[in-house]
């Protein structure tokens, strides 16, 4: 059996009793039963109680993620409307800038709606310098025409850029 002889303010502290040690019948009669008294925990009031955190070293997830915001960067890319002769060529000049990037410029000509001609360069540094991808134009290439640009970096793209390709006769031979 076990007894309990005394109490703390937390719990209660139990000891046990041998079965020589029990008391007979009459002394428990004689005996009121003991009733632990019932402890309740003072009430406690909510106070504010001032966070610190301290900073988290540096993982290396945190460096992926400072490295792919740069990534975010997009490359610029400018161009200027073209004339060309049909049956000739057309310099599509075009300036493209990311600092310290190689991208790759890709180049479409429309005729319309109809793609007269689409290419991708070789991946280039993106200094700012003018370059250009030279087009054959077809001698049966007549009426508005335009051309459209844009540039690729570490899988980020500028937003495509378009501008006229005007498109003018060849010259008739007197004869």
């Amino acid at each position: 059996r076990i007894a309990i002889c005394c109490f703390s303010s937390v719990r209660a502290v139990a000891h046990t009793r041998s079965p020589a040690a029990r008391p007979s019948a009459m002394q428990a009669d004689a005996t009121p039963p003991v009733t632990p008294p019932v402890v309740t925990p003072p009430a406690t009031v909510p106070v504010a109680v001032p966070v610190t955190t301290t900073p988290r070293p540096a993982t290396p997830t945190a460096v992926k993620v400072a490295t792919a915001a740069r990534a975010v960067v997009r490359p610029a890319l400018h161009i200027h409307p073209v004339t060309a002769i049909a049956g000739g060529v057309a310099q599509l000049r075009f300036w493209a800038a990311l600092r310290g990037a190689r991208v790759v410029a890709h180049v479409r000509v429309l005729d319309r709606a109809t793609l007269v001609f689409r290419r991708s360069t070789l991946s280039f540094a993106a200094d700012g310098r003018a370059r250009s991808i030279a087009w054959h134009v077809p001698r049966t290439v007549r009426g508005p025409v335009r051309f459209c640009m844009y540039a690729t970096a570490r899988a980020v793209s500028s937003t495509p850029v378009c501008a006229a390709l005007t498109i003018r006769p060849p010259a008739r031979v007197a004869g």
